[in-house]
């Protein structure tokens, strides 16, 4: 709960972030008027005052005249869990990057290359930090995608040990140049697998793609877990350089993981079942997996007529207590539920609503959209039946009025009419002062 709402109020106060639960959360598209100051909830670290800026396509570029690194960076913790072997959902990064050399020679001084920084221990990314990133760059012939994870912050690249590197194919990512990139890359907390993805893009489609959409698998997913148990709460974009002013790294549309929420919903919102159907399994989904376990209370309303407990209309497992019904939920639990037992009446009877409604939850695990389910029990009695328990009379003539019994079963629900049809013997005539009446009514 106080990540949660942590997040919440880091979003309403300072507007970084269009924050949806279980959504990837968009933290900046740098989508301002041009300036020499980022803005955005990032400080920047520059060589130069000003060589970090939103250029006139609305991107972040960073660049300068003064051999060195320029970086920006941001602290996200509260966002989403930032020590990343303590989440128990996917988390994933995606950004838009690309760098103006043909030939990025890599991290050493003097040599020019790009990263995005995807977690740090600290904020200084050139020194005394452990973390991962993303980078664009090597020393060598060629210049694959690399995800590397770093001991000394990006100080140079012996510090760069690679996780994933894109193999001999797929072009152009094994071997980069000026290629403008969306990046998307995965973290499983559960197996510690790192996996990457990229798409090319071009000039008029870099910030206008979402970058989430990178679709081709980089290198090989690799298990890693050497700083997955820091707390890697900065992220950051960093441009390795020279004195080439007219050389740039780009970066947009940076994305970052969604918050780790179990988040409870009904599985179905509607049930219609006969009575005799014996019990009904009522399940909740819990998405992603709970940690801490907890209750779920469901409060139960029944329609007109529906009466709780043994011998009556239904009961449930487990049982309802005043009008609520509590759920236990086991640590690691992706699913939960409760069962309708139905009691097949031999009782005629109109339909049967009854309304479930998940009220509030404990421990980890949060409220949902779809908090209602409501079942209809289809009475399968029948109607009554009418018989006559009377079935012949044999009197005198002057026997005066005999009464017929009907018998009606099961008792009826509602008020109805019976018809009886009348056929008259040989010589029989319905009539005052003939043979008979029917009393009441006289002749039908």
């Amino acid at each position: 709960m106080g990540i949660s709402l942590r997040a919440l109020l880091i979003a309403g106060l300072f507007g970084q972030v269009s924050l949806s639960l279980h959504a990837q959360q968009l933290l900046d598209d740098f989508n301002r008027p041009a300036s020499t100051t980022v803005g955005g909830g990032w400080t920047e670290v520059e060589t130069t005052t000003g060589e970090a800026q939103i250029n006139g396509s609305g991107q972040l570029s960073l660049s300068s005249t003064t051999a060195g690194r320029d970086y920006i960076w941001q602290d996200v913790d509260g966002f989403y869990g930032t020590t990343l072997n303590t989440n128990s959902c996917l988390l994933t990064w995606a950004f838009c990057i690309r760098q103006s050399r043909t030939d990025p020679s890599g991290f050493n001084s003097g040599s020019y290359g790009a990263a995005f920084v995807l977690g740090a221990s600290g904020t200084n990314f050139t020194a005394g930090t452990t973390g991962y990133a993303v980078l664009f760059g090597q020393s060598g012939a060629s210049d694959p995608l690399r995800l590397v994870r770093f001991s000394n912050g990006l100080s140079s690249d012996g510090v760069l040990t690679n996780v994933i590197a894109a193999a001999a194919t797929p072009t152009p990512f094994n071997d980069l140049s000026t290629h403008y990139l969306a990046v998307r890359v995965t973290y499983a907390p559960t197996t510690g697998t790192w996996t990457m993805y990229a798409s090319q893009l071009s000039a008029g489609t870099f910030s206008t793609t979402d970058p989430l959409t990178a679709s081709t698998q980089v290198g090989s997913a690799t298990v890693n877990t050497t700083y997955v148990g820091n707390n890697l709460r900065y992220i950051g974009c960093f441009w390795n350089h020279s004195t080439t002013g007219t050389d740039a790294a780009l970066f947009d549309n940076i994305t970052i993981p969604q918050l780790c929420i179990p988040i409870v919903n009904f599985t179905t919102s509607t049930a219609l079942v006969n009575e005799n159907v014996g019990g009904v399994l009522v399940t909740m989904d819990i998405f992603p997996a709970t940690v801490t376990g907890g209750n779920i209370v469901v409060t139960v309303t029944n329609g007109l007529g529906v009466v709780y407990g043994a011998g009556n209309d239904y009961t449930t497992t487990p049982a309802v207590v005043g009008s609520d019904i509590t759920i236990p939920v086991a640590p690691g639990a992706t699913s939960a539920s409760f069962t309708i037992l139905v009691n097949d009446e031999l009782v005629d009877e109109d339909n049967e609503v009854i309304t479930f409604s998940i009220s509030s939850t404990t421990g980890d695990l949060i409220l949902g959209a779809d908090l209602t389910y409501e079942i209809t029990i289809i009475d399968d009695d029948g109607g009554p039946t009418v018989n006559f328990t009377t079935t012949s009379i044999t009197v005198l003539e002057n026997g005066g009025v005999q009464t017929f019994f009907l018998s009606i079963s099961p008792p009826p629900v509602v008020a109805g009419n019976v018809t009886i049809s009348v056929t008259n013997g040989p010589g029989v005539t319905c009539a005052f002062g003939q043979d008979y009446i029917v009393t009441g009514i006289g002749c039908p």
